[in-house]
């Protein structure tokens, strides 16, 4: 009985993990049904959905700054699955999905990464596949912030602009000179309190 249990228990928690999170599970289910979704495009979905999270986060260019998306709505992942797995043989999905997640999360994305042939849909370009199911990431990010409005406020965060090293040491002497002026003010302050409870 424990055995049973034990194994039942690990069962679940490997669910939880291709699905990022429990509590997307019905959301997936969902999405997938609304969206009509192969089996191999709800297994693209599941791994979009557990991947796309953490720090590295996909960069978008929008009026001339650099945003990051702050989480990416399950909703998207829905969206791109079809993208996904037209794009990436079945079982290697999950090995070539890191790579795309890369290319998203660049500032920069004039260089296309090469992705292993073997992880390619037969008749694909390699060089170029990954662009491909970035576009249709992005073209689904925009139908979701058209949809969801109220949702999509916080949907991205600016990107800090790269400094040189002349700006990074300008910067420094900024904070520098800044700290020291706070300080200042504040040793004045205590003085003028200390002479007011002489007086």
């Amino acid at each position: 009985m424990a055995k049973f249990n034990l194994e039942r228990i690990a069962a679940i928690s490997g669910l939880c993990l291709a699905l990022a999170a429990c509590g997307n599970s019905g959301e997936i289910t969902r999405i997938s049904e609304e969206l009509k979704l192969s089996e191999e495009e709800v297994r693209a979905f599941r791994i979009c959905v557990r991947d796309m999270q953490g720090k590295k986060l996909p960069v978008f260019d929008i009026a001339g700054k650099k945003m990051r998306m702050t989480h990416v709505p399950v909703e998207v992942c829905g969206c791109t699955s079809k993208a996904i797995s037209r794009a990436f043989v079945g079982d290697n999905i999950k090995n070539a999905f890191p790579t795309f997640k890369g290319f998203a999360a660049r500032p920069d994305k004039t260089r296309i990464p090469k992705i292993d042939a073997t992880f390619v849909q037969e008749g694909l370009d390699r060089e170029t596949v990954v662009k491909t199911v970035w576009d249709s990431f992005a073209s689904c990010t925009t139908d979701y912030q058209s949809r969801y409005k109220a949702k999509s406020k916080d949907l991205f965060v600016l990107v800090p602009p790269k400094l040189t090293p002349k700006q990074k040491e300008a910067a420094r002497k900024e904070a520098e000179k800044k700290k020291a002026a706070e300080k200042l003010a504040k040793e004045k302050l205590e003085k003028e309190k200390q002479a007011s409870v002489s007086q």
